[in-house]
């Protein structure tokens, strides 16, 4: 029997259930049509309410119910298999299983046996054939605008209702051992979601790479339970923390908690898997601002953050491709009114050079294996001290022009870099600079500024003082 598309194969169930029948198209490669649903397969659905395998225990594992429900089918095994709520199975064991036919289909409303406690989860699956081109996808088509809506109302009143969380998940079917019920196997999520006053779109991680991969027979880790066999290397899952079985026996009864090394449950030493469980691998938020396995941070617009696991060496790689392609970094800094400053400096890497480029296009500094570092000096900018300041900050400043109003006594130069040289032009007779230990002036002498007197001082290396460079009093 040829393959037919996962809608369809429903809409044909559902609709033969009702009286109707038609042609229903296959969805491999071959594109065959099925013949029309018979008046024996038109009612095919099956619940798992029916079956005389059926526990309707509260803790009660109903997997062979659900194949049951399957088998019973028939032949063909063209029909849907109803699993309602409060039902709980091994999904694993339905898809594996040789009694289930490949053309049944399941409905899901357990919503018991979500990818973790809690996670109500209503849906569709099939055992999966391995011989059809592609296996069920989901389609929504239209001719003017196709959509897919996740709509929280946020009428429930728990945290994620008042965030208007909505998530599309990823998972690696349902997990082959472990406590019941057998949950699916998350992998990450993208998610929509408040963060304060901003929405953003998230893409977040739920179990670590190497349990993923584990070493059970289709891989995946599995939920912690006691007296359960256990392999070398295999990944378990307890509480949203992951663990690494050191070695082979039964588990004992103490569940792992430990958040570091490796301890003992009785039975199995479980070695402490360092991964930070549901954390953001990225983040952009409706500012456009920037996390990567960070938030945007509030005054960063991006933020790019190594994961702790992450052991490689942290490396930002720019790589054009073709032919002659420089690599340039614009930085366009905004004036008071909201204009783009006549500053805009520019990093340029070229074949062989580095250059940092000033706005009138002069290299700063340059870098090119041929001749090495090349540094050309440029104007560092000029400030008017403030009124009767006697000790200036010249953080970044190459000329400090003294203008005060009342006699002031300057005995100090605040926030020097070694090997700073600062002018000082008096514009003015009201200032007066004082000799000290950390302030030597030439003479070791006090000396009065008369308007247009320029005093050089520069900040030596191995000492915590400005030295007098040269003077020109007028």
């Amino acid at each position: 029997m040829k393959r037919r598309s996962f809608l369809d194969h429903i809409l044909g169930v559902l609709s033969g259930a009702v009286g109707a029948a038609g042609l229903l198209k296959h969805s491999d490669a071959n594109s065959q049509q099925n013949p029309p649903l018979g008046s024996s397969e038109r009612s095919n659905v099956r619940s798992v309410f029916d079956m005389p395998s059926y526990n309707p225990a509260p803790d009660a594992d109903n997997t062979r119910a659900v194949i049951d429900a399957a088998k019973s089918l028939g032949k063909s095994g063209r029909g849907l298999v109803r699993i309602p709520y409060g039902v709980i199975y091994d999904r694993s064991a339905v898809q594996e299983s040789s009694d289930v036919p490949v053309e049944a289909v399941f409905e899901d409303q357990s919503l018991v046996n979500g990818g973790y406690p809690g996670a109500n989860v209503i849906g569709y699956f099939d055992k999966g054939d391995p011989t059809a081109s592609y296996d069920y996808s989901l389609m929504v088509s239209s001719g003017h605008n196709a959509a897919i809506v996740l709509d929280n109302s946020g009428l429930a009143g728990s945290a994620s209702a008042k965030n208007k969380v909505a998530a599309l998940y990823w998972t690696g079917g349902n997990m082959v051992k472990g406590a019941l019920p057998k949950l699916r196997r998350n992998i990450g999520c993208v998610e929509f979601s408040l963060y304060g006053e901003r929405w953003a779109l998230a893409m977040r991680k739920l179990a670590p790479s190497a349990a993923l991969a584990g070493t059970l027979p289709n891989g995946g880790y599995w939920r912690w339970k006691q007296g359960e066999n256990v392999n070398t290397g295999e990944y378990c899952f307890h509480q949203f923390r992951f663990y690494k079985a050191s070695s082979s026996g039964k588990t004992g009864s103490s569940p792992p908690t430990h958040t570091a090394g490796i301890n003992s449950d009785g039975g199995i030493d479980w070695e402490y898997v360092d991964f930070n469980y549901d954390a953001t691998v990225f983040r952009i938020d409706d500012l456009g601002r920037i996390g990567i396995n960070s938030q945007p941070q509030p005054g960063t617009f991006m933020r790019l953050r190594q994961a702790p696991e992450d052991e490689q060496q942290y490396v930002i790689t720019f790589e054009p491709t073709g032919k002659k392609k420089n690599i340039t970094l614009n930085f366009l800094p905004t004036t008071l009114q909201g204009g783009v400053s006549a500053t805009t400096p520019q990093v340029t890497i070229t074949d062989g050079a580095i250059q940092f480029v000033s706005t009138s296009t002069r290299t700063v500094i340059a870098e090119a294996s041929s001749v090495g570092f090349s540094i050309r000096q440029t104007s560092m900018p000029a400030i008017v001290s403030r009124d009767g300041d006697q000790t200036p900050r010249i953080d970044g400043v190459n000329t400090l022009i003294l203008n005060n109003t009342s006699t002031t006594y300057l005995t100090n130069l605040l926030n020097g870099t070694s090997n700073q040289q600062v002018v000082l032009i008096a514009q003015n007779s009201n200032t007066t600079l004082v000799n000290s230990s950390t302030f030597v002036l030439q003479n070791a002498s006090n000396i009065h500024l008369t308007p247009d007197s320029v005093i050089i001082m520069r900040k030596i290396p191995y000492a915590e003082k400005w030295i007098e460079v040269s003077r020109s009093i007028k």
